[in-house]
């Protein structure tokens, strides 16, 4: 059973950014408004644990917006988490005010993680994961042939991945991660949370490391700082397509 109802509304893409957020990690329950007035509806009828506003698409009108929540009888307890690529210290203490409990500026989905899990009820997480482009292999123990994944995010704690079959919880497996140069990383991990997807009928999979050596810790971390320059970099590029869209 998912742990919590949240009302939303934004873009789902930036919602559910890198298959890391949050969203997706707690297998929460997510109701998706199109507008200001059907999140109202929703948060009135479906009595959310959380509401969560994207700036960017709400504009002027999320200030508006938050007021109406707070000032409403069945949704002023509901605490409410705005986020966007541009709110100033101007617009956040008028956001205050209006008795929003989180704001994101520029979030990433690490950051949405972390500001999430309180209202979740759950322990935010101690490292930043990082979506990994490139084709990855999982080796469960007393099976021969390994399972192939395309979709891995990793920290230095452990990672979660998505793959076509099934695997009990609890099972050992190893990681295996792609390297430049040809090589792959190696790691030892246990299956501690499993996340069935039937609409693509796929297992997204939370994996824990277990007893990785210093050395494989040192190149775990190496991988993750090459990962973290180029999704900083990539997003900085999109920042200046934004602001310049003549120059592109």
């Amino acid at each position: 059973m998912p742990k919590t109802r949240i009302a939303c509304w934004g873009e789902a893409e930036k919602l559910f950014a890198g298959r890391d957020s949050i969203l997706r990690r707690e297998d929460c329950e997510v109701l998706l408004a199109a507008s200001a007035r059907e999140l109202l509806e929703l948060a009135r009828r479906a009595a959310p644990g959380l509401i969560l506003i994207d700036q960017d698409v709400a504009g002027e009108e999320a200030l508006r917006l938050c007021r109406e929540l707070k000032s409403g009888r069945q949704t002023a307890g509901i605490p409410i988490v705005l986020m966007g690529e541009k709110i100033d210290a101007a617009k956040s203490q008028a956001l205050s005010s209006a008795g929003v409990e989180g704001i994101l500026s520029q979030p990433t989905p690490y950051r949405m993680s972390q500001s999430l899990a309180p209202f979740l009820g759950v322990r935010a997480r101690e490292h930043p994961r990082y979506s990994l482009e490139a084709s990855a292999r999982v080796h469960v123990e007393g099976q021969h042939d390994p399972l192939a994944s395309r979709m891995v995010d990793v920290s230095l704690q452990g990672a979660q991945l998505e793959i076509d079959h099934p695997i009990r919880l609890g099972s050992g497996v190893t990681l295996s991660l792609p390297l430049p140069g040809g090589e792959a990383l190696q790691l030892n991990a246990t299956v501690v949370r499993i996340m069935a997807d039937p609409l693509w009928g796929r297992n997204r999979l939370g994996l824990r490391f277990q007893g990785l050596e210093p050395s494989v810790q040192g190149r775990l971390g190496a991988l993750l700082r090459s990962l973290e320059e180029v999704q900083a970099s990539a997003r900085r590029e999109a920042a200046g397509r934004q602001e310049n869209p003549h120059l592109f």
